[in-house]
């Protein structure tokens, strides 16, 4: 018989008169839905899985995405703020079946630039969606943590995972680790193998992802095979590729590493890691030639991975040196990090000395000028600079912004956080003729930086009396823009228009409606709510419209959409 293990059933009858507990939170029988009992109790018997999120993961996610965000490449769905305020009636539905049975939809995506051309493809899942993968990735995350090898190893250095207060991970990316593993590596080899997996988030075998999670703890087999079902339907039953954007995305990246870096530790080689990117040290470079030939069979026998040829090389340790971590851009980069105030991006905590504030406005306008005299942007400087300036709410750099918008455009979400930030009236009338002069049915040319320069625009009422800047928004594609839009403006009759199609409409869209609807007189939108609660199927509807019904919206700031 199976044990019960973070809500994996083992008998039945014992969980139904048992108590769960997960971080120290307990959760009730009262919590479970009865209705679904029969059809748990024939799944078991018949030997299906019948794994149940537990309510101290729910919570968990709650407190994650609520502090920090569903996606790293979307603004935050204001339907989170709905399903916190029917929360309690939210975990009975998720929790009443299987989550194996849980509907699924596939997320939405968007062509996201990178800084050295091209274009990768990033998600949003559905706020549901995104609850339950970050509560099923919460609860095997300590399992996976426990098998990589330790930080002081300085072997995987990126995203050290611990649950505490909503966070995944303990402090920082782990970038600086990985350079300060390189340097001491350095010192005992004579070559380096430099490499990276191709494609990495988007080539990740599903099958293998499930064995890495239950060798890990096989008591997490069913949690395993649970990660694997909802992956394979959030792809349309594709078998490989995690979402990009979401933080629980990471954890599961690094499960699938866990082998990789063993292997390597077999390999009588040093070697750091730092996501998918590799750094091998070796007294001999020959050795090196054959530990690149049997990591390329390994990773393709045993994940259907293949190394980018492009990125892969082997250089002596002098020339890695030069190149890596002594250049002149190299040292400029570490110098400019040095003079603003670095966040953790995960958790914006001050990771190096506090910047005082007198210096602050200069030193983020220095340091953006020499960024884009880089002529290719650095991510890194480029979120710190912008981050420090939201964070002492420096108005300057927003002229600098706007105009080198495309060259920013890959850190787009961190500029318009920024600019919702710190704009005021005045802003407004001072730039208005600058945005203007930006805006063409073809530019700006990135899907991602139009969608982020729509939904800034869509919340400035005094950007929006622009005839140019108010057609480029409610042109935009996604009707959640437009919607915030017509709430920012009191536009009613947007409202009315689009409330006669809502049954016609994706499920974005129709939540973006409802949203809207708070701008309908009194009783028309409770006379329209009510209907929509007694028609739709969709449980979130029903939430958005009780939200709305409520009053939620009064409380409602447009800045708490901002994830970070």
């Amino acid at each position: 018989m199976r044990s019960a293990q973070f809500g994996s059933i083992g008998a039945v009858g014992y969980y139904l008169i048992s108590h769960e507990v997960l971080g120290g939170i307990t959760a009730h029988i009262a919590s479970i839905d009865f209705r679904s009992v029969a059809e748990i109790l024939r799944d078991y018997c018949q030997g299906r899985n019948v794994t149940i999120l537990t309510e101290g993961s729910l919570e968990f996610a709650k407190a994650h995405i609520s502090r920090f965000y569903d996606t790293d490449f979307f603004p935050k769905a204001f339907e989170f703020e709905a399903i916190w305020h029917s929360w309690d009636a939210v975990k009975k539905e998720l929790r009443s079946r299987n989550v194996a049975k849980l509907p699924v939809t596939s997320p939405r995506t968007i062509a996201w630039p990178k800084a050295r051309g091209g274009y990768r493809v990033v998600h949003q899942l559905e706020p549901l969606d995104a609850i339950v993968y970050t509560a099923l990735v919460a609860q095997i995350a300590a399992a996976i943590e426990k098998q990589r090898p330790p930080r002081e190893s300085g072997i995987a250095c990126s995203y050290r995972i611990e649950l505490l207060d909503g966070s995944l991970f303990s402090s920082g990316a782990g970038f600086d680790l990985f350079r300060q593993s390189c340097a001491r590596s350095s010192e005992r080899a004579t070559h380096v193998l430099k490499t990276d997996i191709s494609d990495f988030y988007n080539q990740i075998s599903l099958h293998r992802l499930n064995n890495a999670i239950a060798h890990a703890d096989p008591q997490l087999s069913d949690l395993a095979d649970d990660v694997e079902g909802f992956l394979s339907r959030l792809n349309t039953k594709t078998s490989q590729g995690i979402p990009v954007g979401p933080a629980a995305s990471i954890v599961l990246a690094e499960a699938t590493m866990i082998d990789v870096d063993q292997f390597l530790m077999n390999k009588d080689v040093e070697h750091s890691r730092y996501v998918d990117d590799f750094r091998i040290f070796s007294t001999s470079r020959d050795r090196l030639e054959w530990v690149l030939q049997e990591m390329s069979l390994y990773m393709h026998d045993n994940h259907r991975l293949s190394l980018a040829t492009d990125k892969t090389q082997i250089v002596s340790v002098t020339q890695f040196l030069a190149d890596d971590l002594q250049n002149a851009y190299q040292l400029e980069r570490l110098e400019l990090l040095d003079s603003v105030e670095v966040l953790n991006p995960y958790t914006q905590e001050v990771e190096q000395k506090e910047v005082l504030a007198a210096t602050a406005p200069k030193a983020t306008i220095d340091a953006l000028e020499k960024l884009i005299a880089f002529g290719n942007l650095d991510l890194g400087i480029a979120r710190a600079v912008i981050r420090t300036a939201k964070a002492y709410r420096i108005n300057a750099p927003a002229i600098i912004l706007f105009r080198n918008l495309n060259y920013f455009a890959p850190v787009a979400n961190d500029v318009f956080l920024y600019m919702q930030k710190i704009w005021n009236q005045d802003m407004s009338k001072e730039l208005v003729h600058v945005i203007e002069e930006l805006l063409t049915p073809i530019a700006p040319p990135s899907m991602g930086l139009r969608h982020w320069l729509a939904w800034f625009l869509a919340g400035q009422t005094e950007l929006m009396k622009s005839a140019r800047i108010k057609n480029f928004v409610f042109s935009a594609p996604d009707l959640g823009i437009q919607a915030r839009a017509a709430v920012a403006c009191n536009n009613l009759a947007w409202v009315r228009e689009q409330k006669t199609a809502i049954y016609n409409m994706g499920s974005w869209d129709r939540r973006a409606v409802l949203f809207a609807s708070q701008i309908l007189p009194k009783d028309e939108r409770e006379n329209w709510l009510r209907l929509v609660q007694n028609n739709s199927p969709f449980p979130l509807d029903s939430w958005m419209a009780q939200w709305v019904l409520d009053g939620g919206f009064m409380f409602f700031d447009f800045e708490d959409e901002i994830p970070f």
